[in-house]
């Protein structure tokens, strides 16, 4: 099944955005029978892969077009643009898809935002991360409240990863000590949008380069060498900043993969009731006594099944604890619950 979700903000000043309609919710097949107890649980396909950022790097385009978004503070946050995602695509110089690389360049290229099992959206930003990253720039204190000197990060169903892509150019800036896990269901959205993002977070925030490049331009191009590929990884090291790479679904496998964390950020990842027990039990396996999961989402996403309203009968069933700590009444409704043990 796939579908596209049609709301009002989602992906932002992009020429790709979704057109509006009467409707919040088209699909190009009938609505799904109701989830029964036999269905409601989503069986993994896939199997949970770690990769090397090293190798990823590598496969950076010669040049990457990019936006900004400014948050409190003033500092730009970098956005690859999606249409110069989709003419890497294009032009072929993506990722060496191997089994099912026509359905999947066909997802990628296309307009629905999710196709179950094989694309969950990742090449665009949606509103509710931008919630989460200024809600994340709006409470400074949040990444202090932890004894750790290391702090360790879990964005899951990461995508374009901005509230990531937020925290490592303040780890850059204020040279601090930090490991950011990433999490997305394909690696091609981890190749062409994830790590490109965060490359530009650590490019633009080291002065001579950001100067160079004429940072606070509302968008802007990004030639990469081979130099600064380098540099990249030579620079985190330095600075003691680690970004670690998973692909695949979630499971007990990719909960065991990452370990407990002091942090967990999702956006947009309740909208699918089959996939609420599998990620709920993944955010109780990470979290520690002390840790949080932010979660950001709609309040309800018409015709999928899932909401706030769904998610919190989850976190009840599994003995989790949950709070609002953000609300917007404005189009759709949205929130940021934080999630933490009982």
């Amino acid at each position: 099944m796939s579908f596209a979700f049609d709301f009002d903000g989602d992906e932002y000043s992009e020429d790709e955005s979704l057109s509006k309609s009467t409707t919040l919710l088209s699909l190009d097949l009938p609505p799904p029978p109701p989830v029964t107890p036999a269905t409601e649980q989503k069986v993994p396909t896939a199997s949970v892969e770690c990769h090397d950022l090293a190798l990823l790097v590598d496969g950076l385009p010669l040049s990457m077009s990019y936006s900004t978004i400014t948050v409190s503070g003033g500092l730009e946050v970098p956005r690859r643009e999606l249409w110069d995602i989709k003419h890497q695509l294009m032009a072929g110089s993506g990722p060496d898809f191997k089994e099912g690389s026509e359905e999947q360049v066909m997802a990628f290229m296309g307009s629905d935002d999710v196709i179950k099992g094989v694309y969950e959206g990742g090449f665009k930003t949606w509103e509710c991360s931008l919630d989460l990253m200024h809600h994340l720039a709006a409470v400074p204190d949040l990444m202090q409240q932890h004894h750790h000197h290391h702090r360790v990060i879990f964005e899951v169903g990461c995508g374009t990863a901005v509230p990531s892509t937020y925290l490592l150019a303040r780890a850059v800036r204020e040279r601090t000590p930090i490991t950011l896990v990433v999490q997305d269901y394909n690696l091609p959205v981890l190749q062409l949008s994830t790590v490109p993002n965060l490359f530009l977070a650590w490019y633009l925030s080291t002065p001579d380069r950001a100067q160079s490049d004429g940072q606070g331009r509302e968008e802007g191009e990004v030639r990469v060498s081979a130099q600064d590929r380098s540099e990249f990884l030579r620079d985190l090291a330095e600075r003691d900043v680690r970004i670690r790479l998973l692909t695949g679904p979630w499971s007990r496998e990719m909960s065991s993969t990452v370990g407990t964390v002091d942090l967990i950020l999702a956006s947009e990842t309740i909208y699918s009731t089959a996939n609420l027990p599998a990620f709920t039990s993944l955010v109780k396996d990470c979290l520690t006594e002390e840790a949080v999961a932010l979660v950001a989402a709609k309040r309800v996403y018409f015709g999928v099944g899932g909401g706030v309203e769904e998610f919190t009968s989850e976190l009840i069933k599994q003995d989790l604890a949950a709070n609002h700590v953000f609300t917007s009444e404005h189009g759709v409704r949205r929130t940021i619950m934080q999630v933490s043990s009982k």
